[in-house]
């Protein structure tokens, strides 16, 4: 009985208490899965992300109704309630990660970037998490062509312009610095984020002049038309003779 105790005790020592302790430390893949899921989404901060992009505040400006000097007759009250409509933001298709998730398997699968922590990205640059994967990576196709991968890892908001603000923020740059040709081969991802800052706010003059400019020429053609129409009443009702 002791030889067979013996024996026993070895087996166990030799064999299960081994295979247990393996069995502990595998990790569990759908437990982790889980965990990670559950510790990225809680990372998220909707709030930041829900910031407008230089980009989208001046698209937002520019689309107002404000300067639309033709409507004489609109009052004040018209113009809040038009500036109200749309400020509402649905948030739903974005603010679980799931936007988020298909744009990294994008970039994973058409850029190969899968050597990176793309989620850094996100941590660096919250709004990422909303903007449409086409744009984004449209947007990275062109930087990683141009300038290398490692642009989006040292600076990952340049993913947050549309692929015409980056293009225009190159063409500024090189106007700036008078270098015709190959500015692309001296840029560094902040003087490229400036570059393209830059580029928007001229674009966004130029275009502010040519919209003040439409609408002076819209309303002085219809003051014209204003006092055409009065001086031909006024020859109506003007005496024979006068």
């Amino acid at each position: 009985i002791i030889k067979f105790l013996a024996v026993a005790l070895y087996l166990h020592c030799a064999f299960v208490v081994p295979v247990q302790s393996f069995f502990q430390c595998v990790p569990n893949r759908h437990a982790k899965s889980k965990s990670t899921t559950s510790l990225l989404r809680a990372s998220y901060d909707i709030d930041s992300a829900k910031e407008k992009l230089t980009w989208e505040r001046i698209e937002e400006k520019h689309n107002s109704p404000v300067l639309d000097l033709s409507r004489r007759e609109q009052s004040p009250e018209d113009v809040d309630t038009i500036l109200a409509e749309g400020n509402g933001l649905d948030t739903s298709h974005w603010d679980q990660g799931q936007l988020w998730e298909e744009t990294k398997l994008r970039l994973n699968t058409d850029l190969e970037l899968n050597h990176t922590d793309i989620d850094s990205y996100l941590a660096s640059f919250p709004p990422l998490m909303r903007l449409e994967t086409d744009q984004i990576i449209e947007t990275a196709t062109f930087l990683v062509q141009t300038f290398g991968a490692n642009f989006l890892l040292a600076e990952p908001r340049l993913l947050s312009y549309r692929l015409s603000d980056i293009q225009y923020g190159v063409n500024f740059l090189s106007t700036m610095m008078m270098m015709p040709k190959g500015v692309e081969k001296i840029l560094v991802p902040p003087l490229l984020l400036q570059g393209v800052e830059g580029g928007l706010q001229e674009r966004s003059v130029q275009e502010a002049l040519g919209a003040a400019s439409a609408a002076t020429s819209k309303a002085n053609q219809q003051v014209a038309s204003d006092l055409m129409g009065t001086y031909k009443a006024l020859q109506k009702k003007k005496p024979k003779g006068l």
